[in-house]
């Protein structure tokens, strides 16, 4: 953006911050003034974004063994979630002005867009694939342009996306303070798929960021995240069935599995950019509904709610809470801010999560 435009941004953003009321700052925008402001800054742009994905700035890091890095990552598979499907995982995460939403991943800065322009919140997003991240530097002017002719002033947030990696330890505090996260790690990209032979899934650091995160916040996923462990519910289950009393300690989360449909959307156009019933995709590589996976933080009983869990070895005593003569429950995270998966007293493994079929745990 030339300078004479920036200046004009920055003006306009601080006006809405220092609006005395609603009137002048006006409702963020809806999905569909989006779709068409998104599509507009693509004609600005000269290329439309699915053009752009098929070019090398976006396709670099989409086979195995094309990058490499202290994560042991070998690709960065890429794929890009439509606007319908943004609006209703942002409903799904109950994203809120007051949030703070975060994609890990951010492609090219679609979703973070989208949600800081329709809920009027903050916005993160990190990428490791510096084209892709170059994309959205090109694409994000165009599109507060776009917002800026607008007849009105929408309440817009802010949108602060990084390049870097979301397992270096530089960037724990910006991905962990995030309320609201949003991974599309879909057909195990961020799992065994997506590093080398031995190295730790990237799905790791995940739940440890998740399990850093304060009570209260949300995740949701794309492929669920069995090193968690079960959920609150399914804990407490398996501690009943062991004799054992049920405890808000049992684990730090619950869960739901959610659903992504295809629907026609009213932004949905054809090639001569008229309307169309076709139903929007999910997302950019398949036209098939897309199973979530949506977990949320519960509070337990350690200092500021960190995250812990209660062992369900009967003859523990991490088994049993202080209250009840017990040693009390695990951190789930150790002083290297990884996930801790098995028992600090007896050392057992934490069961893996259930492989869910859908509803809420």
């Amino acid at each position: 953006a030339s300078e004479a435009t920036a200046e004009r941004d920055a003006a306009r953003r601080e006006q809405q911050r220092e609006a005395p009321d609603d009137d002048v700052r006006g409702a963020p925008l809806t999905t569909r003034e989006f779709a068409d402001l998104w599509r507009e800054a693509e004609n600005a742009m000269g290329s439309s974004t699915s053009d752009v994905e098929k070019g090398g700035l976006v396709r670099e890091g989409n086979a195995a063994g094309s990058l490499t890095n202290d994560s042991g990552q070998h690709r960065a598979q890429y794929g890009r979630l439509l606007f319908g499907a943004c609006e209703a995982i942002a409903g799904h995460l109950r994203v809120t002005p007051a949030d703070i939403f975060l994609d890990l991943g951010h492609g090219v800065g679609n979703a973070p867009l989208q949600v800081a322009c329709t809920v009027g919140c903050e916005s993160r997003g990190i990428e490791l694939m510096e084209g892709r991240h170059v994309v959205y530097q090109a694409m994000a002017p165009e599109l507060y342009e776009a917002i800026n002719n607008m007849d009105r002033i929408p309440r817009v947030g802010e949108c602060n996306l990084i390049c870097g990696d979301f397992c270096a330890d530089e960037h724990w505090a910006y991905c962990t303070d995030a309320t609201c996260v949003l991974v599309n790690n879909f057909n195990e990209i961020f799992g065994a798929r997506g590093v080398k032979a031995g190295e730790k899934c990237l799905d790791d650091r995940v739940a440890a960021i998740f399990a850093a995160m304060k009570p209260g916040g949300r995740m949701l996923t794309l492929e669920p995240l069995r090193a968690l462990g079960p959920s609150r519910d399914e804990a407490n289950g398996l501690r009943k069935r062991r004799g054992l009393a049920e405890s808000d300690d049992a684990s730090y989360f619950s869960y739901e599995a959610v659903t992504l449909e295809p629907a026609p959307r009213p932004w949905c156009v054809d090639e001569d950019d008229r309307p169309t019933d076709e139903p929007e995709w999910v997302v950019s590589w398949s036209a098939l509904p897309i199973q979530a996976h949506l977990y949320t933080r519960l509070p337990n009983s350690l200092p500021d709610g960190a995250a812990a869990f209660l062992c369900s070895a009967r003859d523990c005593c991490g088994a049993k809470t202080l209250e009840n003569d017990g040693a009390g429950p695990t951190a789930a995270l150790d002083v290297n801010k990884e996930l801790v998966t098995e028992c600090a007293f007896c050392l057992a493994p934490r069961r893996a999560a259930p492989r869910h079929k859908g509803g809420t745990k």
